[in-house]
């Protein structure tokens, strides 16, 4: 079925296609009688501005950006990013504007892709993840005009919009929360990554003697393909074992827990009989199987929303702004041993 148009309107009514806009848009040169009929009728053709036509006539399109540079496999199992979506889907409820998702494979597509959008008018503004210690994005996004908000801690580029979450003070609470529990020695298992998060998670880690935590390891990931990631991981866990076993492995994500947990039991070894493990990340996969296993207890929907909202303020000001949230704690579960599950540190 063909969609009604203004002319449309203006036929039915017998009135210019002028007058039709002017009512529809509120504007003066009809009078109230006339602007009535033509609001009526409009509602009668199931008539709605069109967004193309909207665009044109206000610079805005209705639709906020979101750019994930990472291997579609990734962004596929990894529920941060899942549940990151959802939340912002859940901040643009209730308005006209959408979501433009884009999944690139390097910071180079990333900023090709926000070149173009600027270009194109595609979108109003952009959330962006993950940034990194030398970040060109904020440069490109102040030199194209693109308004965009970061979801990660951007506070040290001045200028930035950020919905920011401390990773230092998030590794110092856990490094306090675990050496209460009697941890004195671990490792930190995690992928090699430009991103400031993983920068302040290791500067944390050197403050750990403070703690009571007397030795660190830290191991990384650098393989992006899965089955040389997991014999690095396996190697891990026989130099660990030679070494003499930490009181507590600490992994960044679900597949390193899960491959290191693989790699424990194909040596005979339990968790938490013969070593404590952690992971960074919360996933039902971790939560649900036995023993279930103690993580960081963070929310990326409650990220996503206001990122959203960080849009929205931006856009009513004209001026950056950064919101920080509450840095997430540690839920103890049984994979640390001694203690009840689901008792969270607080």
């Amino acid at each position: 079925m063909r969609r009604p148009t203004i002319s449309d309107i203006a036929r039915e009514c017998g009135v210019s296609a002028t007058a039709v806009s002017f009512a529809l848009n509120g504007r003066t040169g009809v009078s109230d009688a006339r602007r009535a009929q033509i609001l009526a009728k409009a509602e009668e053709l199931g008539w709605t501005p069109s967004a193309a036509a909207r665009a044109l006539s206000t610079s805005h399109v209705g639709a906020i950006g979101l750019i994930i540079t990472a291997p579609p496999t990734t962004v596929s199992r990894d529920g941060f990013y899942m549940h990151l979506v959802a939340g912002i889907e859940k901040g643009l409820t209730g308005s006209p504007d959408a979501l433009v998702l884009k999944v690139v494979g390097s910071l180079e597509e990333e900023l090709a892709a926000l070149r173009t959008w600027r270009a194109e008018s595609r979108v109003d503004a952009v959330l962006l993840v993950n940034p990194h210690v030398e970040d060109p994005r904020p440069a490109l996004l102040a030199r194209i005009g693109l308004p965009a908000v970061f979801l990660g801690d951007t506070r040290e580029h001045p200028g930035t919009s950020c919905v920011a979450v401390d990773d230092h003070e998030t590794m110092d609470h856990l490094l306090r929360d675990v050496a209460d529990q009697g941890v004195r020695s671990m490792a930190w298992v995690h992928t090699v990554s430009p991103f400031l998060h993983g920068r302040e998670r290791l500067r944390a880690l050197e403050g750990a003697a403070r703690h009571g935590i007397e030795a660190v390891q830290v191991l990384p990931v650098a393989e992006d393909d899965e089955d040389a990631a997991a014999a690095t991981l396996d190697g891990y866990v026989e130099q660990l074992v030679r070494a003499g076993l930490p009181d507590l492995i600490l992994c960044e994500d679900e597949l390193i827990t899960l491959t290191v947990l693989g790699a424990l039991d194909r040596r005979g070894l339990s968790v938490p009989g013969d070593v404590a493990l952690a992971s960074w990340e919360s996933a039902p996969g971790l939560r649900l199987r036995p023993p279930a296993i103690a993580s960081i207890e963070r929310d990326p929907m409650v990220m996503g929303a206001a990122g959203v909202e960080l849009v929205r303020e931006t856009a009513r000001t004209g001026r950056p702004a950064v919101r920080v949230l509450p840095s997430p704690r540690l839920v103890v579960r049984a994979s640390l041993g001694g203690v009840r599950e689901g008792y969270s540190i607080a």
